[in-house]
């Protein structure tokens, strides 16, 4: 009921994995009250986890307010936290539009992040509309959808275990 609390408690905490989890636990339970707040909170935080730590509060603000939580990941400086933050958003937002999931998500300077989540992108548009994507990802000019041939199908949808999944590459 008070996320301030616990977040002040974890200040005192040694660093390691039990602190990490603390953070993540935290901004977790903050993030349905205040995802702002927590988003702001966690970006002051010293972890290595630090995309454990924004994933719940990215999910949970880009439900809740999704224009917001864009602009804060288009606020933040080029990084771990904004990468993971962006990859979060795109994930989360069933309100965007597929072309603007995709500009944002070329944006990740992370290769591995930025792959995973244009492949979802791409499998999530597939799905609704495969003509438009596929004309999107033709004419695309970055290199992740390179090369073109190389297209998500209705069995890879993101989320799976397959090919293009969240674990899965490319």
């Amino acid at each position: 009921t008070d996320p301030q609390g616990p977040a002040a408690k974890v200040a005192n905490l040694r660093e390691g994995r039990d602190r990490d989890r603390a953070i993540e636990d935290v901004a977790g339970a903050w993030a349905r009250k205040d995802p702002a707040a927590a988003a702001a909170w966690v970006s002051q935080q010293q972890t290595d986890d630090i995309d454990d730590a924004i994933r719940p509060v990215m999910a949970s603000w880009a439900g809740q307010n999704p224009a917001a939580a864009l602009s804060w990941v288009q606020s933040l400086p080029e990084g771990e936290l904004k990468d993971e933050a962006t990859a979060t958003y795109i994930w989360s937002n069933r309100t965007g539009n597929h072309e603007d999931s995709v500009q944002l998500a070329e944006t990740i300077s992370d290769e591995g992040t930025r792959n995973r989540t244009l492949w979802m992108t791409y499998g999530t548009w597939m799905r609704e509309d495969r003509e438009a994507a596929t004309a999107a990802v033709q004419s695309s000019t970055s290199p992740d959808t390179q090369p073109k041939g190389r297209l998500p199908n209705d069995g890879g949808a993101p989320g799976g275990r397959g090919r293009w999944g969240r674990r899965g590459g490319n």
